[in-house]
């Protein structure tokens, strides 16, 4: 939640906000699943930060994407 509010602070009117973390699974690299935020946690945060999530974003098979506008 600090992170989002954070960037509500500095972001420009009309811009977006993306994301891209690693998705809540076992990989052979990246930090550990404990240290994961999932999509749905994420879009939880941001949306509670008054963010509204748009769209998710197809990154690769370890990583997600996600795209916000600040309501």
């Amino acid at each position: 939640p600090r992170y989002f509010q954070e960037i509500k602070r500095v972001l420009k009117p009309n811009r977006f906000l993306y994301i891209i973390d690693w998705e809540k699974k076992e990989t052979e690299i990246g930090p550990s699943i404990n240290e994961r935020v999932s999509k749905e946690e994420m879009i939880n945060i941001g949306e509670s930060s008054n963010f509204k999530y748009i769209e998710k974003i197809n990154i690769n098979a370890d990583h997600y994407g996600l795209k916000f506008k600040l309501s």
